[in-house]
């Protein structure tokens, strides 16, 4: 019995022993980013998971980043989906956790694990309206864990505005009349400041840009982003051309421009990310609206996702890294340390000390949040984004702002024949035309039962006529499946 007990002890020590020993599962996380430093927040969560929380709870894991940024891989757009093509369909296995943009859930969404049952308590604490907009693929389910949201505020220069008593613009037309103000005071001291920076010029920010200047022109944060080819989009494509143009077409037409944003000698207003500032350079709030406590600011996530062709080991060990990120501790570490707003937004809710650090009444302002239509044809395609564009050609040139619309709404649509007469008549044309020969055929049999005309019909009898007829009419009306 004692020899049993010893052999028993020496199996459990050779398994510890084995444990701390082995060598560990290496996990790949694909991050696709702008920025890719030491100093950045994936860089530093991995850091952390692999030195404290993996060694702390036992973990036999390490995290190794594959880090795609505009120094090693393209910039532009399509280089971002492509890079998720190459890594989810043709290298499944490749990689294990996968940080992905809120745009890509629906249309990368199947190659993710439902993370549903492995998160069960952490999604406890988010927001679910937020988890349904940003995190669920075409199917509903969730293949993501929100770490950050990203979204664009209004920068307002504090000097400037203390100078000549002025806050924060609500309305666009207050920012107009603010900005002109202090331009003019500025001018008689022989000082040329910029009165309102906003690249629209840039592919992805700069399609996000104009997309939250027409969701501004919404009746309330309530209602949905304006159809593209509604009053309010072309109200406010109409009120962001006279802007260009009384503003200084080239600050719009630059590129963003991290200088810009703490130069507070130039720069009065500025649309931009929100990110860590100094507020007694710049505040910052929601961005303005057609009309006041309405705002244009749309919400995107940054989101953590594991492949599910991996192994159901990686799979386990990769939920613990999901698990790790989503602890309170390390997201109100972030939230202070780096000042942005992390994904759980209830963090935000009545917590003073929090919001000593980042401005929480900007989320209580764009409440309730307009998100990103992540839908393939939209901005869940790559392609979407340069033809969004497309709407400069009305901003910066003369094309007609019906022609940039209807260019742009083409590349969305399968187009079919309809009744409906909100893209075009052709339709109702087309089915008033069938049902005047549907008329005339039908009218026509009449003719084989009338005497005088009956030699003229011989040739066959009249039933196949009958037959004949019917046989015309079913082939015509297959013109209906067209509708």
């Amino acid at each position: 019995m004692i020899y049993r007990n010893l052999f028993l002890i020496f199996i459990l020590l050779f398994k510890e022993i084995c444990i701390v020993y082995s060598e560990p599962v290496i996990l790949k996380l694909l991050v696709n980013t702008v920025f890719d430093n030491e100093g950045a927040s994936h860089r530093k969560l991995v850091n952390e998971f692999n030195e404290k929380y993996a060694i702390v709870n036992n973990l036999n894991a390490k995290i190794y980043i594959d880090a795609k940024s505009t120094e090693n891989s393209s910039s532009d757009i399509r280089g971002y989906g492509d890079t998720f093509s190459s890594a989810l369909r043709n290298k499944r296995n490749k990689y294990d956790i996968i940080h992905f943009y809120s745009a890509y859930s629906k249309k990368y969404g199947d190659y993710f694990e439902d993370l549903s049952s492995y998160l069960a308590e952490e999604f406890k604490d988010y927001d679910k309206e937020l988890l349904k907009n940003t995190c669920t693929n075409k199917d509903g389910k969730l293949v993501g864990l929100p770490f950050s949201l990203l979204m664009n505020v209004l920068y307002s220069n504090t000097k400037l505005l203390n100078k000549y008593g002025k806050t924060p613009p609500k309305t666009w037309q207050e920012l107009i009349e603010t900005s002109k103000y202090i331009y003019d005071e500025e001018l008689k001291e022989k000082n040329i400041i910029t009165r309102f920076f906003n690249p629209l010029n840039e592919k992805t920010s700069g399609s996000l840009s104009i997309h939250e200047f027409i969701n501004s022109f919404r009746e309330s944060n309530e209602s949905p982003t304006p159809p593209l080819k509604s009053i309010e989009t072309i109200e406010a494509l109409q009120t962001l051309k006279n802007m260009t143009l009384e503003m200084g077409v080239e600050n719009f037409k630059s590129e963003y421009s991290l200088f810009k944003l703490f130069n507070f000698n130039s720069t009065l207003f500025m649309n931009f990310s929100y990110t860590m500032h100094d507020e007694s350079v710049f505040m910052t709030t929601a961005l303005p609206g057609n009309k006041a406590n309405v705002t244009g600011t749309i919400i995107n996530t940054a989101n953590f996702g594991i492949n599910k062709s991996i192994s159901e080991e990686r799979k386990r060990l990769s939920v613990e890294f999901l698990k790790f990120i989503a602890l309170k501790e390390i997201q109100m570490k972030y939230a202070i340390k780096d000042q942005f707003f992390l994904g759980n937004t209830k963090l935000y809710e009545n917590n003073d000390f929090v919001c000593k650090f980042v401005q929480c009444d900007i989320l209580e302002n764009i409440k309730p949040f307009s998100y990103f239509n992540n839908d393939e044809r939209f901005f869940g395609n790559d392609d979407y984004f340069p033809r969004y564009q497309g709407l400069l050609k009305y901003i910066y040139e003369n094309d007609s702002i019906t022609d940039v619309i209807q260019r742009l709404d083409d590349f969305t649509k399968i187009y079919e024949l309809s009744l409906k007469t909100d893209d075009s008549i052709v339709g109702i044309i087309l089915f008033i035309v069938f049902l005047f020969i549907l008329i005339c055929i039908t009218l026509s049999t009449m003719f084989i039962f009338i005497k005088k005309l009956e030699n003229k019909f011989i040739f066959l009898s009249k039933n196949l006529w009958v037959i004949t007829t019917l046989g015309t009419l079913i082939l015509l009306g297959t013109l209906l499946a067209l509708l």
